[in-house]
């Protein structure tokens, strides 16, 4: 796996083309909407910083539809974009995860962990005294 500072994921919602990055360095995690596929021109829709709240949910509206953007880090990743059903004010999910590869490093590094905890543990319970 080649470090990346930059993670980025193109994504579509009714024919328009968003752009959702997150910068390892600083923990910004950026969703923007992308006018033509040299994606030169971007309009930012909705931009948090991650570092200082684990949990963040950032509102924003597209062709007329609010929509909001949820990220967590706390043991895994996850992050998806929903849309606000407004008489009932519930919520569809639109995409379930805008950066997979990330969510898929973190599970694997999960697992890593507590893999090498059990084996740390069996060796400590079955140490002769």
């Amino acid at each position: 796996m080649k470090f990346k500072r930059i993670e980025s994921q193109t994504h579509q919602i009714n024919g328009i083309s968003l752009l959702t990055s997150y910068d390892r360095f600083t923990g910004r995690l950026t969703l923007s909407s992308v006018s033509n596929e040299t994606l030169s021109n971007k309009t930012v829709l909705a931009s948090k910083n991650m570092f200082l709240s684990p949990f963040s949910s950032r509102s924003f509206c597209l062709s007329d539809k609010q929509y909001q953007l949820r990220a967590s880090w706390v043991i895994l990743w996850q992050s998806s974009i929903v849309e606000i059903v407004q008489p009932h004010n519930t919520s569809v999910s639109i995409i379930k995860e805008l950066l997979p590869q990330r969510r898929r490093r973190t599970i694997i590094v999960c697992s890593y962990v507590a893999m090498m905890s059990l084996i740390k543990l069996a060796f400590i319970l079955t140490a002769p005294i």
